[in-house]
């Protein structure tokens, strides 16, 4: 392989980045983004109450967020590629053994084993991965491998509801895990590498990235942690895992809820996650173009839109409208952290910033599903949850208003 690439003039990076957005598609893609599409059958079929099927859900994010908050502790102890071996394995091993539980405490832990792989094997790995093997084209190539969380999403969201349909869900999980374990094992085991000093090679750009230097701007930690900034910043984290978790986890159910089938509500979630991995490409671009404080407003702007008419979802005209404003604010909500934490910390202790603004992020992700289905269980719709969610993006909206972006210095 490697010597095909040298012939065709590809750097070897571009295959760790290919690969990177096949693993965040089928790790991610399966693991986390097609859960909604179990919460009514499993429910139904074992009597449990939403809200404490979704603790699933929160179990993983709870996860995610310990994982960015120690993420650099945890690469510099074990290897990040050994790290992605045994989640490439621990992952479709209890996604499979998912089918046999029958009980919450057996979906819980199976929850852990899951929330722990995942990482390993998309966001937390691959930023580690394509620092190492990028020198230049940094962004494009970290947007590039998280498209593969709504590719896959988008995919697999189609394939798992026709499955639930005509086979029924615990089949669908056995499906489903053969299908990751195909992919993703070959493909760590055999294709990944840490560091192109692992193949005796350099990062690509090394040549033109190293030829000059570049002025580090922004707070250290101890002073982010003495100013109001940092502190907003994390409540606007906050905000942004929140409206946008209960939007991404409440669709499907929400949609079937109001009298469609649940083949339907797949494609249209389908359609949310294709139109989100799509959608993270605007929204970087927007950053670019036209500043921070626009692109949130334009962005968070949709989103509220499209709680607004998830309102009326039983008419399905206002599918497009749903679906639209949906795909474009989860994606800034996704690409928003270091983006946000740049703009308003600077680089000088990125890394350590943007790990605790993402795991706020989480806790927003954790705290939603459990509220939600909380909700949905005593009052039977999801709708009072979607009211919070549009006064926190209001509040949201309010609070970009008021952040000051910092300069960066002048280049030398």
């Amino acid at each position: 392989m490697r010597k095909l690439l040298e012939k065709c003039n590809i750097p070897y990076g571009w295959l760790i980045a290919a690969y990177g957005l096949v693993a965040v598609a089928f790790s991610y893609g399966i693991g986390h983004n097609c859960f909604s599409l179990f919460i009514k059958p499993v429910t139904e079929a074992f009597g449990f109450s939403r809200q404490a099927f979704s603790v699933c859900l929160s179990i993983q994010y709870f996860l995610y967020m310990l994982i960015s908050l120690f993420s650099g502790d945890l690469f510099k102890t074990f290897s990040v590629s050994k790290l992605m071996k045994t989640a490439s394995v621990a992952l479709p091993v209890t996604y499979f053994c998912l089918s046999f539980c029958h009980k919450l405490p057996l979906f819980y832990l199976c929850s852990v084993i899951i929330g722990l792989s995942i990482p390993m094997l998309s966001f937390q790995a691959f930023s580690v991965v394509v620092a190492n093997w990028f020198k230049e084209k940094q962004g494009t190539v970290t947007g590039f491998v998280f498209m593969g969380s709504g590719l896959g999403g988008m995919i697999f969201s189609a394939i798992a509801g026709g499955l639930v349909e005509n086979y029924g869900f615990t089949m669908t999980y056995r499906i489903l895990a053969v299908i990751m374990a195909v992919v993703l094992i070959p493909f760590a085991f055999l294709l990944i590498r840490e560091k192109p000093e692992d193949l005796n090679m350099e990062p690509y750009g090394v040549k033109k990235a190293d030829g000059g230097q570049r002025a580090v701007y922004g707070a250290t930690v101890p002073e982010a942690l003495r100013s109001v900034r940092f502190w907003v910043l994390l409540v606007a984290a906050y905000i942004i895992g929140h409206s946008t978790g209960t939007l991404s986890n409440c669709l499907v159910p929400h949609i079937s809820d109001t009298g469609f089938a649940a083949t339907y509500a797949a494609y249209i979630n389908s359609a949310f996650l294709g139109g989100v991995s799509i959608s993270k490409l605007i929204v970087g671009m927007m950053f670019d173009k036209i500043g921070m404080k626009k692109s949130m407003f334009i962005s968070f702007g949709l989103l509220i839109i499209s709680f607004a008419a998830i309102f009326f979802a039983e008419k399905q005209a206002l599918h497009v409208v749903i679906v639209a404003g949906a795909a474009l604010g989860c994606a800034a909500g996704s690409v928003a952290y270091p983006l946000l934490t740049k703009a308003v910390l600077g680089d000088r202790e990125f890394v350590v910033l943007n790990g605790i603004v993402m795991a706020v992020g989480s806790l927003g992700g954790t705290i939603c599903p459990i509220m939600n289905n909380a909700i949905y269980d005593h009052f039977r719709s999801y709708r009072p949850g979607f009211v919070i969610a549009v006064v926190l993006a209001v509040i949201l909206l309010v609070i970009t208003a008021s952040m000051k972006v910092l300069e960066k210095p002048e280049e030398n």
